[in-house]
């Protein structure tokens, strides 16, 4: 497991804004990656959205869609199945599946005659620190999000990733990614196998 004490910070109040909802308990929450992480980003203009308007963008991906409040902010939130950021994984089995799936449907829509914009993946090296308006939360298994450290608008949430991934992150091609990080070399889910990458 990760030192947690070192590099995570905890998160507060989660509950006090609805207290009858049920929050799971993330594994860890890191000012710095832990491992190296990859995002799959399906377009080139910010990219999250509210959550409610995902039957008006059926090109967008669901794990992009966030909540945002009646107040109108995002804030962080932990729930086993949806992210209230970006989503971001170690190259694993589930990471190689994701990004096969989602580049998949790209080309479906692009041989359909959809004009589509073309997905990147975004890689932050282990170590990296994370700004103070984010925090990274290991969620489960392989999965961390980046989400806002406190309540802020969609559109600063977006405008934090974007410098965040501008000054941090490397981007390249799908298909350069996949080339670079074959389906045979990727580890299992298991946090032992990727922890050290």
């Amino acid at each position: 497991m990760f030192s947690v004490a070192k590099h995570a910070r905890p998160l507060r109040n989660l509950s006090a804004r609805n207290p009858q909802r049920r929050f799971f308990s993330p594994l860890a929450i890191h000012s710095r990656f832990p491992a190296t992480l990859h995002y799959y980003r399906r377009a080139n203009r910010p990219s999250l959205f509210d959550r409610k308007e995902i039957g008006n963008r059926p090109q967008d991906l669901y794990d992009d869609g966030v909540e945002v409040a009646a107040d109108g902010l995002v804030y962080p939130k932990l729930e086993r199945h949806e992210s209230n950021g970006a989503t971001l994984f170690p190259n694993t089995f589930s990471m190689q599946e994701f990004t096969r799936n989602h580049y998949d449907e790209f080309l479906d829509l692009k041989d359909a005659g959809e004009t589509v914009d073309v997905p990147r993946i975004y890689t932050i090296p282990k170590g990296t620190s994370i700004p103070e308006s984010l925090i990274l939360i290991y969620e489960h298994l392989a999965w961390f999000s980046l989400q806002p450290s406190r309540g802020m608008s969609l559109r600063d949430l977006n405008r934090s990733l974007d410098d965040f991934f501008d000054s941090a992150a490397t981007k390249e091609s799908v298909e350069s990614w996949l080339a670079s990080h074959p389906f045979e070399a990727a580890s299992d889910n298991a946090e032992e196998a990727w922890k050290n990458v």
